[in-house]
């Protein structure tokens, strides 16, 4: 029977989703992309067969399985019978499996890829731990099953789907993730999750599966005989210690998860986790503020009444409202659209977004936008941006891969200082920035970033920053003041 057919009485959730994508079929079934018909919030519908007792079964007890709720688990939605399949609707995780990811760590340098990898450590071990809790067994755990979310985040996905795993190969290619128990035929345990764990973070960290070899034989001989790629040097003693003993090829001599999050290292990331969770918790708080402020406007700009009720997909990271923005202001003098933009939360929405989503999410497209509110403006307009606190998640961005972005960054920062530049005092927003260490972070992104448009709009801004302030660090002293009065002989800065 066709989409068009069903009876929507008779299928009431099925119609509620229209499918989008097939993602991926076999004998097992089907994978996919659904999208839900009054919110068009995405969602994945795995549709299984449905017809003999066995296949009962096994979907009934992954339904069971799947309804466990934990924030590093992909999150079972809804399941029901259409036709001869149990239909299972899971969360969407928007940015993939980490497959990408781990490729785009082997160009992060190798202090900020371990600070990473700590972060995957413990976001896996917590998902792991809490399957281990409820006496689940993941069994296939691999990249491809691990997925990120809207935030950046881990969630570890099909832990629930045994009928698919028992007709799936568990092997990737010359990889696998599986451990020795699994190809000698012993039986599976929570430790051989524990193992796959360790190859999947140790991957992360040296850019290859510590044990693939030039043929699918040779990776499985070195898994069960325990032979693994060497170690870098930059890897820790602590982390190594960590990471070997996961993968020791007595599964009696694996730690648990739960012991291994009781680890110092483990606990101080789990500290690190809560300050962002509760980071996040204020910015939903002020999404909804932001929401109900633009709903109780009477008369709201032009572009609030262009966008309507779309404002809050900004927080998803739109570039709808954005191109808006930019097609309204760009280069036109409107400081009352600007001014009224500002007061309907149009800019502190923006900032939200920009302190918030996944760093290499954000594109010029969106910092384009917020740049475009700031220039061409008056002292009233930047003094308004700079009262919604816009530096942290502007100086966030100079971590960026795209220096379009970056130069929006620096450029707005520059715009918003010289609002209150008086050449007679100190300038008052030093403190604002130099609290979360953001004049440091300015001096750095002159020094080390080879753009010259980038390295002069951050050398303006220190020189507005430092005027009647004493420049203490030798250092930036001498580069500083150097590079200022260079600048000031060129012709386009004279």
């Amino acid at each position: 029977m066709s989409r068009q057919e069903d009876d929507p009485q008779a299928h009431p959730s099925y119609n509620n989703y229209e499918e989008v994508k097939e993602l991926s079929k076999g004998a097992w079934g089907r994978l996919i992309l659904v999208q839900y018909q009054k919110t068009k919030k995405f969602f994945k519908m795995l549709r299984l067969p449905y017809l003999s007792v066995e296949n009962k079964k096994l979907a009934d007890d992954d339904v069971t399985i799947l309804k466990f709720k934990s924030k590093y688990l992909v999150a079972f939605v809804e399941a029901f019978q259409h036709q001869n399949d149990l239909c299972i609707i899971t969360e969407h995780c928007p940015y993939g499996n980490i497959c990408e990811f781990i490729e785009e760590l082997k160009l992060v340098p190798d202090k900020e890829r371990k600070t990473q990898v700590y972060e995957i450590l413990f976001q896996i071990l917590s998902g792991v731990s809490d399957l281990h809790s409820q006496g689940i067994l993941h069994e296939d755990l691999k990249p491809e099953n691990i997925f990120l979310d809207i935030n950046g985040n881990i969630k570890i996905g099909n832990y629930g789907i045994n009928f698919v795993l028992s007709l799936e190969s568990k092997a990737v290619g010359m990889k696998s993730y599986q451990p020795p128990e699994a190809y000698k035929k012993e039986k599976y345990t929570f430790a051989s999750d524990i193992f796959s764990a360790g190859v999947i973070v140790l991957e992360s960290l040296i850019g290859k599966n510590p044990f693939e070899g030039a043929t699918l034989e040779e990776t499985i001989n070195n898994i069960i005989n325990g032979t693994i790629q060497p170690l870098p040097d930059y890897i820790s003693s602590n982390l190594r210690d960590t990471l070997l003993s996961m993968l020791n090829k007595d599964p009696s001599k694996r730690p648990t998860a739960k012991e291994l999050l009781e680890t110092d290292s483990m606990q101080l990331v789990q500290m690190f986790q809560k300050k962002l969770d509760d980071n996040n918790n204020d910015q939903i708080v002020k999404q909804r503020i932001l929401m109900k402020k633009l709903k109780d406007r009477e008369q709201p700009c032009s572009i609030c009444t262009t966008i309507g009720e779309n404002l809050s997909k900004i927080f998803e990271g739109s570039e709808y409202i954005c191109k808006i923005i930019t097609q309204t202001f760009s280069e036109k003098v409107d400081i009352e659209g600007r001014k009224h933009a500002i007061e309907d939360t149009i800019a502190e929405a923006l900032i939200i977004l920009l302190g918030t989503q996944p760093l290499q999410s954000i594109t010029p497209t969106h910092t384009t936008a917020f740049f475009d509110l700031t220039t061409p403006s008056n002292k009233q307009i930047l003094q308004m941006l700079y009262q919604i606190s816009p530096y942290p998640a502007l100086v966030r961005l100079f971590n960026h891969d795209n220096q379009i972005v970056v130069s929006d960054a620096i450029a707005s920062i520059h715009n918003i200082i010289l609002a209150d530049s008086d050449s007679n005092t100190q300038h008052p927003h030093y403190e604002s920035l130099n609290k979360f260490g953001g004049v440091d972070k300015i001096f750095e992104l002159h020094r080390q970033n080879k753009d010259k448009h980038i390295k002069d709009i951050a050398a303006l801004c220190l020189g507005n920053l430092f005027k009647s302030r004493e420049i203490y660090d030798p250092f930036m002293r001498q580069d500083f003041i150097t590079y200022l009065k260079q600048l000031a002989t060129e012709d386009n800065w004279a």
